[in-house]
């Protein structure tokens, strides 16, 4: 579990009541990013990363940005180039760096449950880790 102020703790928005929201590029999931425990989701208005960041407000896009100086560099003309930076193949490893094994194989869950299209219920989750892991270490991971 990673310290409350760990640049994977933070978050960039509020995600929906009742999900964790996580970041996607090129419409697939990206990375992962905490919030409520209860499910993942996908901004149901949002059918590219494009389109998710165009709904962002400056102080999100910012926080994005401060999370992912890689994505700053050199300043992109706009969020389309943003957008395809945050989804090439390098940039998602980048952001999974930080990740232990145990949030992985949550974000790995979440991409088979399809989280990038619709909401994914913690408990579906749970069951396809299966009952090795413990509720408390996939609560954790979910934060992460």
């Amino acid at each position: 579990m990673r310290p409350a102020g760990s640049r994977a703790a933070e978050t960039l928005g509020e995600p929906p009541a009742g999900t964790t929201s996580i970041p996607y590029g090129r419409g697939r999931v990206a990375g992962y990013r905490g919030g409520d425990a209860t499910s993942v989701s996908r901004p149901a208005s949002s059918g590219t990363l494009v389109d998710a960041l165009r709904a962002q407000d400056d102080e999100t896009l910012a926080t994005l940005l401060r999370l992912r100086p890689d994505l700053g560099v050199p300043p992109p003309a706009d969020l389309v180039v943003l957008a395809t930076r945050a989804g090439v193949r390098a940039s998602v490893h980048r952001a999974c760096d930080d990740l232990d094994s145990v949030t992985l194989a949550v974000l790995e869950s979440a991409v088979v449950a399809d989280a990038d299209t619709a909401p994914v219920p913690r408990a579906e989750l749970a069951r396809l880790l299966g009952p090795d892991l413990p509720a408390p270490t996939l609560d954790a991971a979910l934060q992460a």
